[in-house]
């Protein structure tokens, strides 16, 4: 069976209080890693359209290719275990540093952005398979297998067998992988440092979607919510007050400000709507006031 396309059905606009991650203005590859000086990073904070799309299609990417992402959409930064700055965050050992931190260049070797594209792209396909009531190719699940960080007999099995062999057992093998699927999404949240977060600062509490406030993992975690968001159907988005992810009633349209259900936010909202509606009272007053000919009326002007 041919695998269909992957693809994201989301674009997921950055969250305002998220910390943004970085990109350098210029990157280099010396020795099978991308090298950018300290001194070109800077914080990206905006949305770039195709952040997961463009990023899957690094799988298969040449160095160059590699280079142009950082520098549109941002650094996959790690540290010397090759994994995200944020991975042993969870077991109580802290934050590593990035390669290169404190040399004045930072490094990110490629072959680390293809297997995290890799595993990406087998995620997209495996949930595409698993909606339509299909195991999925093993292939992809070898993938899973190498990021998994328990590699359970289960995943183990998927990446091992064919279809048929799983078929013939009798066992439900389509809502296995769902779960074995769900617990790698886990982790993708969990390494990018991705959590609820609980908050009391009014009222009543706030809960909502945490995103990590440190730059270097940045990119790592907005990946990981786009491949939640996708994978799971669920059209998120950021709303424009809090910077906190919600699902929308409707998805807003590209460039338009939005709102989540939290009383603070509707009420800014409501505020921010009155006075886009005055904004552009006005600019329309001006725009009529500049058609009209200089000198006179419009009958007078029609007279000379």
């Amino acid at each position: 069976m041919t695998a269909r396309k992957p693809s994201s059905r989301t674009s997921l606009p950055v969250p305002t209080d998220s910390g943004g991650w970085y990109v350098a203005s210029q990157v280099v590859v010396r020795n099978r890693e991308l090298v950018c000086r300290d001194a070109d990073l800077r914080t990206l904070q905006d949305e770039r359209e195709g952040l997961l799309d463009d990023f899957i299609r690094l799988a298969d990417a040449d160095d160059a290719a590699i280079a142009d992402y950082a520098t549109s959409h941002g650094l996959l930064l790690v540290c010397k275990h090759r994994e995200p700055t944020l991975h042993l965050v969870q077991s109580g050992k802290g934050i590593c540093d990035p390669l290169g931190f404190g040399t004045g260049h930072v490094r990110s070797p490629v072959a680390v952005w293809r297997r995290y594209a890799e595993v990406a792209r087998a995620t997209l396909l495996l949930a595409d398979a698993l909606r339509r009531g299909d195991v999925g190719d093993a292939s992809n699940w070898r993938s899973l297998y190498k990021f998994s960080e328990s590699q359970p007999f289960t995943l183990r099995r998927l990446a091992e067998s064919d279809r048929r062999s799983l078929s013939a057992d009798g066992t439900d093998w389509v809502g296995i992988g769902r779960s074995e699927l769900a617990l790698v999404i886990e982790r993708w949240l969990a390494v990018g440092g991705v959590g609820i977060r609980f908050r009391w600062w009014q009222s009543e509490p706030d809960i909502s979607l945490g995103i990590t406030t440190f730059p270097a993992a940045g990119l790592f975690a907005a990946i990981a919510v786009q491949l939640m968001s996708t994978v799971s159907g669920q059209e998120l988005a950021v709303c424009s007050h809090c910077g906190s992810p919600y699902v929308p009633p409707r998805k807003p349209r590209a460039g338009e400000r939005n709102y989540c259900n939290k009383e603070s936010c509707r009420k800014f909202g409501a505020q921010a709507r009155a006075s886009d509606t005055y904004r552009r009272k006005k600019e329309r007053l001006a725009r009529r006031r500049d058609a009209r000919p200089r000198g006179g009326t419009h009958g007078e002007a029609r007279k000379r």
